[in-house]
């Protein structure tokens, strides 16, 4: 992809976060540790849910539950912070490229559902380099302060715009299922289809050809894109699963994309679903705000000790 076109993460998926969003840490007691007492949930007003809920966006677009793009970071961390379906919400850290900044970055919330892991299920450093050994979930916090266990429901919001202005432009979700509460393909297609609408594409993707992947892309004036665009190329590859690569154009508009990871012997159920929502457009012009800004930053942190020598 040119590079006026288009903009990739540099570091994508896993990362080491800052810290919580909110919420100072408690008084560490004798024996623990401040990391072992980090509230995993921001301090917040649950009673803004309903009002944010029913505040009309300036123009129809998709959304991933509750949570759709254009929302501020306060909306967005309330709405998964007092949702049930949340055990953890955290800033999960840098998601773009950007010049470096005093301070947790806007960037990205993080939030899953799950069980804290124990002290003694974390392995130690010498567990981790051993021959052969099988270090499970609890080796890996991801984009969180501490990992979890039985994790089966991931939520990631990525923000761009003008420091402490930030809008919500990207939304990934991954829900595994076990398979007495695995959705049929079909329910889960339809389901889909009944809220983005008829897909602009959908065929077998990877190496399983069961597995299913679909596609609702859109110009930039809200266009419903099909094979004839000249940008359907560009504005197809948006990834459903946070955890990979990603790369989005300012030639693209509101882009949902999602992966049904089959199950079963005819891969009639649904094991894994991945869902992906990029405004591509904005995200991309938003992203150059944000950058700029940081770099007025710098400079003008960079300036601050000459001017005071001159004075």
């Amino acid at each position: 992809m040119l590079a006026a076109q288009g903009l990739a993460l540099a570091a994508c998926g896993r990362g080491t976060p800052p810290g919580e969003t909110a919420a100072a840490a408690a008084p560490v007691e004798p024996g623990r540790t401040a990391q072992s007492v980090m509230p995993a949930k921001p301090s917040v007003d649950c009673s803004l849910t309903e009002l944010i809920a029913i505040a009309e966006p300036d123009e129809a677009v998709a959304s991933l539950g509750a949570i759709r793009p254009g929302m501020t970071w306060e909306e967005v961390e309330i709405l998964l912070s007092c949702s049930d379906d949340f055990a953890r919400v955290q800033n999960g850290g840098n998601f773009l490229a950007l010049p470096a900044t005093s301070g947790e970055p806007r960037q990205l919330l993080a939030a899953s559902d799950g069980e804290r892991c124990t002290p003694s299920e974390i392995p130690s450093p010498a567990e981790r380099v051993r021959a052969g050994a099988v270090l499970g979930p609890c080796a890996d916090a991801g984009r969180f302060r501490y990992p979890y266990k039985r994790v089966s429901d991931e939520f990631y919001v990525a923000f761009a715009g003008v420091p402490g202005a930030e809008r919500a432009r990207g939304l990934w979700r991954t829900q595994r299922f076990e398979r007495d509460t695995a959705p049929t393909v079909e329910a889960a297609r339809a389901a889909m289809i009944e809220q983005y609408g008829q897909p602009s594409t959908q065929r077998a993707a990877g190496e399983n050809d069961e597995d299913i992947y679909l596609v609702w892309a859109k110009d930039p004036k809200g266009a419903a894109m099909d094979a004839t665009h000249e940008d359907w190329r560009t504005c197809t590859t948006v990834n459903p699963d946070f955890e990979g690569r990603h790369v989005w154009s300012v030639a693209c508009g509101l882009t949902v994309a999602a992966l049904l990871e089959t199950a079963g012997e005819e891969g009639q159920f649904v094991a894994v679903r991945h869902v992906g929502i990029l405004d591509q457009a904005r995200f991309y012009r938003d992203s150059q705000e944000m950058a700029e800004a940081l770099r007025a930053r710098q400079d003008g942190a960079a300036a601050t000790p000459q001017r005071q020598r001159l004075n």
